[in-house]
């Protein structure tokens, strides 16, 4: 009997995980606000949602607790809701699992898909990992069985406060690696730039009660990896723009999130790339000035 899964927001990762969901066991329903994205129709969520046997937020963080308040009501008790969102709720710094867990039924199986996933790749054939974190171990043994032998490789963890705050950190750092590409500072720099990143990460993790190990997974350095350093990246996008102009059009997690970053961790000027972040897209500092400031800094 094949598993029905739905899938919210047929962006470009919206749509490259539906083609890389093995048809032959999974029956893939797509849903969007934009109809003209659902390939093939969009049906209605008073028929998709309560036969889906897994749910997928492909949506962002800003969007995500309206897109869940939509399948609340029509949701079944067993079916598991995942979002793929890499950002905080703003007012209130929520995480996608507080979001979820505050919108859905109470004890509604939830969670979220975390790692290095990027669309683009997905999308061609080229493997993603990532680690499902959710409390409930059978749902994510049963979705690992679904997506064995298709390029999404997939790891479990029952903590998802911390895949989730993983990916909320390597987007924001991720800003400033394409900030470090747009200016021109070379490799070295962008070495300096990624293990002052990982050394941050790593003391924010210990504020906010992060798992140092899933940090240390595909799930944050590994992913800080891939969106830190590709083109294809919104966030690395937003930071080359940063560096070449003085500002960016380009909406992303990382932009979204640092308000919320910076409430939760309070001032603490060790944490050089967070203070430099702050400095460029909040009081508008240059860019160049504030980068040399964070690179030849006496400690």
């Amino acid at each position: 009997m094949p598993q029905h899964v739905l899938i919210v927001g047929a962006g470009v990762l919206g749509q490259s995980l539906a083609r890389v969901l093995p048809r032959d066991r999974v029956e893939v329903a797509l849903w969007d606000v934009d109809e003209s994205k659902c390939t093939g129709g969009r049906k209605p969520l008073e028929e998709t949602v309560p036969a889906a046997d897994f749910i997928f937020l492909c949506v962002p963080s800003w969007a995500m607790r309206q897109a869940v308040a939509q399948l609340a009501a029509l949701v079944r008790p067993t079916t598991a809701v995942l979002s793929l969102a890499k950002g905080l709720e703003s007012p209130g710094a929520k995480t996608m699992p507080d979001v979820l867990t505050e919108v859905l039924p109470p004890n509604q199986p939830s969670g979220v898909l975390g790692g290095a996933l990027l669309a683009h790749e997905i999308g061609s054939g080229l493997p993603g990992m990532a680690v499902v974190a959710c409390r409930d171990d059978a749902v994510a043994a049963n979705l690992l069985t679904m997506l064995s032998g298709t390029a999404l490789q997939l790891s479990w963890s029952s903590d998802a406060h911390s895949v989730a705050m993983a990916g909320v950190l390597k987007n924001v750092y991720a800003l400033m690696l394409g900030i470090g590409d747009g200016l021109g500072l070379g490799s070295n720099a962008r070495g300096w730039l990624f293990a002052q990143a990982v050394k941050e990460m790593a003391e924010i993790g210990k504020l906010l009660r992060v798992d140092q190990q899933v940090l240390l997974s595909v799930a944050g350095i590994g992913d800080l990896v891939a969106t830190g350093l590709s083109t294809q990246s919104k966030n690395h996008s937003a930071g080359v723009e940063l560096a070449q102009t003085g500002r960016t059009q380009i909406v992303c997690e990382g932009i979204t999130s640092l308000p919320s970053v910076l409430q939760l961790t309070g001032a603490r000027p060790l944490l050089r790339i967070l203070t430099g972040l702050e400095a460029i897209l909040v009081r508008g500092q240059n860019v160049r000035l504030v980068v040399q400031d964070i690179i030849y800094k006496k400690v």
